[in-house]
């Protein structure tokens, strides 16, 4: 191949990376390993300038990869930085398609966020959707990788809610950067190399074979569904800026065409939502389908049930909130603090306090020792972000004194619980404490016998901090 078109760097570059990053990960024999260095070294001295491939050198001493450090700091903090705009501001996620360089529908593989925020919380948006969603039967509809993404946690289901829409759609860009995104988890990868910002160093993960399997599965079920929708060409903006007129992001093209078409777009990704609704694009997400489907009997409740418990499973956040289905996933994930503490940790799952403070119990009763403070945190960062300035401090002083006085509260409960609120408000944190260790005793006075009250509360306090220990025996002594 290399000596049929000796001039052509894109070529040499395409047949090398071949051979380096074959499907097959056994090592290759000697001769031809030394063959592939030589070729790899002959390009780089030839092509110097070009920006197919990147070369470093690994230098010999304490910090082996300091030429890369600085690109690699910067990358790492213009990703915060986006991510920060996606998280805070409700922007599209696909803004981190050209940060991270991957194709856009691989970002939602990797859930960058944490969770997959698909629903809105907003009951006005609920309503407005679900009529767009029902108007989706009736119209040409512009299928986004977002909820592409969605399918494939729930694949049983997938056909079910798409033959659900008029004319199904999609862009030729899109199905192209699906093509991109199952090229590159099908490309063997021995790890990745990061800078951490927190450690304040590089740092290499290595990849975890079971993830990578996973993530094949989902981008081909991914490309499965595309490839039996409609396909639009659709190569620039008619109707929007350009963004980048050698290659206008893919999820910018979906609302473009779906404008362009007068037709509807399905996306899961609640920022690209937001900004279609602003440019007077009817959309929708997956949740408001499901609400069709159920209502003309696509799907029935027991099929809801199971659908809710996926994608609670899948990290799938801001959904009515369903008591009986997170418990019933975080049983099944041996009540670690996975996906159903991911919701607890949103602040629209604290709308209704109750529920949420049941889920958070039953998880915290139940939780291994070494789990706890995982719960806790959870619930803690949502209750906070769910509370007004004014009434912040109370209702985490409510929620201290409520689990610190439980009748199953062992030692380990109480400290564990420090933890995690010392970690989210530390300013705060041992006022908190004393004040809920103020109603906790005067709770046990009320229900026990004065030495039975005293053996109880001295008990759950073992494990605290001594300040917290003596300050719960003077509590206990001026009464």
């Amino acid at each position: 191949m290399l000596r049929a078109f000796p001039d052509e760097q894109h070529v040499h570059a395409a047949a090398i990376n071949a051979v380096t990053t074959r499907a097959d990960r056994s090592d290759l024999p000697d001769d031809i390993g030394v063959q592939v260095a030589a070729a790899w070294s002959s390009f780089i001295e030839r092509y110097s300038g070009t920006g197919l491939v990147t070369a470093y050198a690994v230098r010999d001493g304490d910090n082996p990869l300091a030429d890369i450090e600085p690109q690699l700091r910067a990358q790492a903090a213009t990703f915060q930085e986006v991510l920060g705009m996606v998280e805070h501001q409700g922007m599209p996620i696909g803004l981190l398609d050209r940060v991270v360089g991957k194709p856009y529908s691989a970002v939602f593989l990797y859930r960058p966020l944490g969770y997959h925020r698909s629903a809105s919380t907003v009951p006005q948006d609920i309503a407005i959707e679900l009529e767009m969603a029902r108007a989706a039967t009736t119209t040409t509809c512009f299928i986004d990788a977002s909820a592409l993404y969605t399918l494939a946690l729930i694949p049983g289901f997938a056909q079910t809610l798409i033959s659900l829409t008029q004319r199904p759609t999609i862009t030729d860009a899109a199905l192209g950067d699906l093509v991109a995104a199952d090229d590159l988890f099908s490309m063997p990868a021995a790890g990745t190399l990061a800078f951490d910002s927190r450690l304040g160093r590089i740092v290499a993960t290595e990849s975890e074979p079971d993830i990578i399997q996973r993530q094949q599965g989902q981008i081909r079920a991914m490309l499965a569904a595309a490839r039996e929708l409609r396909r639009v060409i659709h190569p620039a903006m008619v109707h929007l800026p350009s963004m980048d007129e050698r290659r206008e992001p893919v999820w910018l093209l979906n609302v473009d065409a779906a404008k362009d078409n007068h037709g509807v777009l399905w996306a899961d990704d609640l920022g690209l939502r937001r900004l279609a609704h602003s440019l007077g694009l009817k959309t929708f997400g997956t949740q408001s389908l499901l609400s069709v489907a159920h209502e003309r009997r696509r799907i029935d409740d027991t099929q809801l049930a199971s659908i809710t418990r996926a994608l609670i499973g899948e990290y799938v956040v801001d959904l009515l909130f369903d008591q009986a289905a997170l418990l019933s996933v975080a049983a099944d994930q041996h009540w670690q603090p996975r996906s159903v503490a991911t919701v607890l940790s949103r602040p629209a799952s604290w709308v209704a306090v109750e529920p949420a403070i049941a889920v958070f119990r039953a998880a915290f009763r139940k939780a291994p020792r070494e789990m706890l403070a995982g719960w806790a945190y959870a619930a803690l960062h949502g209750l906070s972000q769910a509370s007004t300035p004014d009434h912040r401090y109370n209702n985490l002083v409510e929620l201290t004194a409520a689990t610190l006085g439980e009748d199953w509260t062992g030692p380990g409960h109480p400290a564990a619980f420090v933890t995690a609120l010392t970690a989210i408000t530390p300013n705060d944190a041992d006022s908190i404490i004393h004040a809920a260790l103020d109603r906790v005793w005067k709770r046990m006075k009320e229900a026990y016998a004065t030495e039975d009250a005293i053996t109880v509360f001295l008990h759950i306090i073992s494990d605290l901090e001594e300040a917290h220990r003596q300050y719960a025996v003077r509590v206990v002594l001026s009464t």
